[in-house]
């Protein structure tokens, strides 16, 4: 099936394609200074494509999230909303970016007596254009502990650069805590999705439970504090990596 591309690149590839052609017009071009064009235009969107999907990809699962927490009542439901409507702003943003910034238009090659400017660079701009590492499942389907089964586990955005194996063994050390949460609960069956950010120290600097089949706050609430007690051996190195863990309480 052919795949389309995002309105706001396509818009751009318009308007690319249309300053191609009044180049070419101004003036015969030799096949070799096409050819390079083209291959430049072709580099650009190829950039476009990759920053834009990226931010798609994550731009989705938020609102998926925003859906689920809709109509729950509760603090737990309005703080997990309050934090996915800043990362769905965040994410719209860095979205604009992509295409604002370090992704600039290629300027067409010309004679050698031509010169073309940058603009100048914007480091801040560049950091929100550049691709975050990939979205990628961490485990899933596994026993965590006694009354607890991890369904899916993704790391979902964030800098840092950490070893999966070192995200599990730092879940499994709050393991005890999530089985005694749950014990001393309603004890009905059900998931969690709980989301944390973890930092270059290892420490967890944002833990928040983001969906809940469970109806349980005293659940909600306590899982939550046990994943602020989370430490990942050595880190994120580089920045922070933010992961969601969607729990299966049984």
């Amino acid at each position: 099936m052919r795949r389309s591309l995002p309105p706001i690149v396509a818009a751009t590839v318009a308007v690319l394609a249309s300053t191609l052609l009044v180049a070419h017009a101004q003036r015969r071009s030799s096949p070799i200074e096409v050819i390079g064009r083209a291959e430049d235009s072709l580099t650009w969107i190829t950039r476009q494509e990759r920053c834009l999907g990226d931010k798609r990809q994550k731009l989705t699962r938020t609102i998926a999230l925003m859906r689920e927490v809709e109509g729950q009542r509760g603090r737990d439901a309005v703080d997990a909303m309050e934090s996915l409507e800043q990362q769905a702003t965040e994410l719209d943003r860095q979205a604009r970016a992509c295409v604002t910034s370090g992704a600039a238009t290629p300027a067409p090659r010309g004679p050698a007596d031509v010169r073309y400017v940058d603009p100048p660079a914007d480091p801040t701009a560049d950091a929100v254009a550049q691709e975050n590492p990939p979205t990628h499942v961490v485990e899933r389907d596994v026993a965590l502990v006694p009354h607890v089964r991890v369904a899916l586990a993704e790391r979902v955005d964030g800098f840092g650069r950490i070893d999966d194996s070192l995200v599990r063994a730092a879940v499994r050390g709050i393991g005890a805590r999530l089985t005694s949460c749950y014990e001393r609960s309603s004890r009905r069956p059900g998931q969690l999705v709980l989301g944390f950010t973890i930092t270059e120290t290892g420490r967890v600097t944002r833990a928040l439970v983001e969906g809940d089949t469970i109806g349980d706050g005293s659940l909600r609430a306590c899982v939550r504090t046990a994943a602020t007690s989370l430490h990942a051996s050595g880190g994120a190195a580089g920045g922070t990596a933010t992961f969601s863990y969607t729990l299966r309480f049984f």
